[in-house]
């Protein structure tokens, strides 16, 4: 199960397509939890990661890169939709990462970044 989407529960109801590809099995394991481990690494910078379970930005852009995940290993699915999803995903990290978007969780509450990056000039 993972930590901000699952298969049966977030995924399939919004990609009832992908029911159709009888080639996907262990897919918790092999799409959901790689998907998170991807979001958790595209924002590690300005946020804490891992989120909470209640935030429902995190849980949006897993179920999308999961559904990313799947196209691109089973070869699957229409390119342009993939394209749009993708540029889709890429635009909405970028605007958390710039703060031009906040997250949400369920109760509608705001999710401040942590800033910058920690930075020194004493490293050597």
């Amino acid at each position: 199960m993972g930590r901000y989407c699952t298969w049966s529960a977030d995924v399939l109801p919004r990609y009832p397509e992908l029911l159709t590809q009888n080639s996907l099995t262990n897919v918790e394991c092999a799409y959901v939890y790689f998907a998170e481990i991807e979001l958790d690494n595209r924002l590690a910078g300005p946020f804490t990661v891992p989120f909470s379970s209640n935030n429902m930005t995190a849980k949006d852009l897993a179920v999308d890169l999961t559904y990313l995940r799947v196209a691109r290993r089973v070869s699957w699915g229409e390119p342009a939709k993939r394209k749009e999803i993708e540029d889709g995903v890429s635009q909405a990290i970028k605007d958390l990462r710039t703060g031009k978007a906040k997250m949400m969780t369920s109760s509608i509450d705001t999710i401040q970044s942590v800033g910058r990056m920690p930075w020194s000039n004493t490293y050597k």
